[in-house]
């Protein structure tokens, strides 16, 4: 294996990693009383400042020191390039939490950034709130980037190196000179990537129109579309209307879909998405798990009074479970136990 193109290709990522670093600071200025930054903004600026300096410096070195051969990347290289990205990504990514001091322990910083990257949703914090708006957004931004995470790695980026087709057809076929992939994984790449962001922006659009605070609604589509769950409040979607809960439900429902067929439907072949096994199974589970729960909560201590917020209850926790984004409106662990 050629770590010299493995740790060139990793600066590359650095730096844009770098930039990434840069975008909550948007979230200070906006939150600022015009000229008049308060003490505790310039901290979080100053943390993600330097957090992606530090990003950007080591990228810069990386790519001086190490030199990229596209002859020798391949199937190895690109493996590498793929895992040892999550580490340096999970390393660089809790910089902003350590260095505000709003989550000073480092395990516990490394554990909300690697759950944010991974859309794991796991939590140290008990009110997210507390973060404040630029770390809450860095925070969602982690679920939205890592939810594409391995795709814009695998097909979109290492394209870009002239190595991706090749990589990506060998480590899944077994005939390395059957034609030119490149064209076809760069098209890949633009489909998925349209897709993600037009369910993101749907969303966000979506759960304003319901009511939502665009900031929240940001967010929580970060969240969504990545099937996290990071969210911005301590109960979850508990004190949300019934009208966002039902918002958020769909796109939970849209995000558990395969994004390849949801390019298709988008591009006027909406029978290519209902024809597929996958997607007939997956409406499946859900339609079966909403019933059964509905008919077993309905009579019991635990159910919402009234069919449509039992149904709404019900469904927003079947769809969140199976999707595995983990938002909740009910603590359902204290559902009957046939749930």
């Amino acid at each position: 294996m050629s770590f010299s193109c493995v740790l060139h290709v990793l600066g590359r990522l650095c730096l844009v990693f770098a930039g990434l670093l840069l975008v909550p600071l948007i979230m200070v200025f906006i939150d600022g009383d015009g000229p008049v930054v308060s003490d505790a903004a310039l901290t979080v600026s100053a943390a993600f400042g330097w957090a992606s300096a530090a990003s950007a410096a080591l990228g810069l070195v990386l790519i001086v020191l190490f030199r990229l051969d596209k002859n020798d990347f391949d199937r190895e290289e690109g493996f590498a390039v793929v895992t040892f990205s999550w580490i340096l990504f999970m390393l660089l990514g809790a910089l902003p939490f350590i260095l505000s001091g709003a989550i000073p322990d480092v395990v516990d910083a490394l554990f909300e950034t690697l759950s944010g990257f991974t859309t794991t949703g796991a939590s140290i914090l008990s009110d997210p709130a507390l973060l404040g708006r630029p770390l809450l957004f860095w925070r969602a931004l982690t679920h939205w980037v890592g939810g594409m995470g391995i795709v814009a790695l695998s097909v979109a980026i290492l394209p870009t190196l002239g190595a991706g087709g090749a990589f990506l057809y060998r480590a899944e076929g077994s005939d390395p000179d059957r034609g030119n992939l490149f064209p076809r994984v760069a098209d890949v790449a633009r489909q998925l990537w349209m897709i993600y962001i037009g369910l993101t922006l749907a969303e966000v659009l979506s759960l304003t129109a319901a009511g939502m605070d665009v900031f929240e609604a940001i967010c929580h589509s970060f969240a969504t579309v990545a099937t996290g769950g990071f969210g911005t409040r301590a109960d979850s979607y508990a004190s949300y209307s019934p009208t966002i809960q039902w918002v958020t439900t769909l796109f939970m429902f849209l995000s558990g879909l395969n994004l390849l067929l949801l390019a298709a439907a988008a591009r006027g072949r909406p029978m290519d998405l209902f024809r597929n096994t996958e997607t007939r199974v997956w409406i499946a589970i859900l339609l079966v798990a909403i019933v059964l729960g509905v008919a077993v909560l309905h009579d019991t201590p635990q159910a919402p009074a009234g069919f449509e917020p039992l149904v709404r209850s019900v469904s927003f926790t079947v769809v969140s479970v199976c999707s595995t984004t983990g938002f909740a409106t009910a603590d359902f662990g204290m559902w009957p136990v046939g749930l």
